[in-house]
């Protein structure tokens, strides 16, 4: 058994060596997701879960997109509710908006 143990070891070794060793056509390294390579252990297809980290990013992006527009939506609503409220406040708000607003920003 001690045997197999170090030869277990060595070969773990190399693969880890050879994972390591791997670069992109650009040389920059390629990292690889442990939990795909645990999938890999258990027999699973790398493309099933490739696929299923793309939906579950598209899923959650989709969330925050919705929460975006959610706060933006609530922006809206209040600064309509301010200017009816506080008239000349929210003009002077408005003004030093357009004063120091970023050109880039939406």
């Amino acid at each position: 058994m001690p045997g197999c143990r170090e030869e277990y070891s060595s070969c773990l070794k190399q693969l880890v060596a050879q994972k390591d060793g791997l670069l992109a056509q650009d040389g920059t390294p390629i990292e690889v997701a442990v939990e795909m390579l645990r999938r890999i252990d258990e027999g699973d297809n790398p493309d099933a879960f490739t696929s299923a980290v793309f939906r579950s990013s598209l899923a959650a992006n989709q969330a925050c997109k919705g929460k975006v527009e959610a706060v933006r939506d609530l922006r809206t609503a209040v600064h309509a509710r301010f200017k009816t409220a506080f008239p000349e406040e929210m003009q002077r708000y408005d003004r030093l908006r357009q004063r120091t607003a970023d050109p880039n920003v939406a």
